[in-house]
């Protein structure tokens, strides 16, 4: 597509937002395969923008952070620009996000639409005349790295480990200190990323936080023994049939021990293509 952009407003910061910044990497890759240029700002960093400056060309505002900020989706709105707001938490979902919003894009391995049905019901209703928002929900338009469409590779590693933002690195050491200690086998990696990706591929287990990280463990048969950072994390886990307990109430050895007593993991089906699916929906609503 020939003079529109597609502009990205994530938040990363070096203790929260990894996932975040990661899987909106991966948006923009494949929105740069369909011929869309992509301009991306972190407005975790001290020099990032109040505002999104609104672009000249036909232009869509994709927002990724823990709490949307409605001044800025209001002003993207108010130049002309479509928006696309990228969700974990259904709870975020307000009418008047949806009231602002072309596209949403719920990034749960479930349905959270379904249940957050009072807000899409009082937009459709009261804010507007007809319903304009699409609504993306559910595991087959999960952001993930492209390598995850690939399934599973031969499961020659016990473990895959990666802790998000937040887990101090002690905690990480002293985690792979027992799994060795055991006998285990561990790839790690400081940040989800392509050869991160690989060894999940490879993995018989993951061990690490909720996040971007589970959806790609179970995309690729690699069973979660997981940890939350954060109650709505916890959540997630829960929602898919997983245990989660906080960080803070966790020591590595309580986490290591986990591993084959945990209750099976559920069986979802995450194709690994919801990044295309989701580059194509943001396409579609550029074309409007």
């Amino acid at each position: 597509m020939k003079d529109v952009l597609a502009v990205i407003a994530y938040a990363q910061g070096g203790t929260f937002g990894n996932g975040h910044g990661v899987r909106m990497g991966h948006l923009a890759e494949a929105l740069r395969d369909l011929g869309i240029s992509v301009s991306m700002h972190n407005l975790a960093d001290e020099s990032g923008p109040d505002e999104i400056p609104v672009p000249k060309e036909k232009s869509v505002l994709i927002y990724d952070a823990p709490s949307p900020d409605i001044k800025m989706l209001r002003g993207a709105k108010r130049g002309g620009m479509k928006v696309a707001h990228v969700v974990g938490v259904g709870r975020e979902v307000t009418p008047e996000l949806l009231w602002l919003s072309d596209l949403v894009i719920y990034q749960t391995g479930w349905d959270a639409a379904k249940e957050n049905r009072w807000a899409h019901s009082f937009s459709s209703l009261v804010l507007a005349e007809e319903p304009w928002t699409e609504i993306l929900s559910g595991p087959d338009y999960l952001i993930l790295d492209k390598v995850y469409a690939d399934g599973p590779a031969t499961k020659d590693v016990d473990v895959a480990m990666y802790f998000g933002g937040g887990i101090t690195g002690d905690f990480s050491e002293a985690t792979a200190k027992i799994l060795i200690g055991r006998g285990l086998s561990v790839g790690a990696g400081p940040i989800p990323s392509t050869a991160m990706a690989e060894m999940m591929r490879r993995a018989r287990y993951f061990v690490g936080t909720v996040g971007v990280s589970m959806y790609e463990a179970l995309s690729v048969g690699a069973v979660p023994v997981l940890i939350a950072r954060t109650e709505d994390h916890q959540i997630s886990a829960r929602k898919m049939g997983l245990r989660a307990p906080l960080a803070s109430d966790v020591t590595p050895q309580d986490l290591v021990g986990r591993i084959g007593t945990d209750p099976p993991a559920p069986k979802v089906e995450i194709d690994g293509l919801g990044t295309w699916r989701v580059a194509k929906a943001v396409e579609e609503v550029l074309c409007r």
